[in-house]
């Protein structure tokens, strides 16, 4: 997971990641996207999954 990925939702592209914030362990806490529409929404990691160089979102409300 990295910045700049393209985020999709329900197979749409949502946005792109815009920073991974990790603990001190280096375990992910947060991801930050930048939606479609400018805002950031921060998303907690049990609601994104990798697939190749994209990030599928769930519950993400844009």
């Amino acid at each position: 997971m990295t910045t700049g990925m393209s985020v999709l939702q329900n197979g749409a592209q949502v946005g792109a990641v815009t920073r991974v914030v990790t603990n001190e362990q280096g375990a992910v806490i947060r991801v930050l996207v930048q939606g479609t529409n400018g805002r950031i929404y921060s998303l907690a990691p049990s609601n994104v999954s990798v697939s190749g160089s994209t990030l599928i979102a769930s519950g993400l409300r844009i």
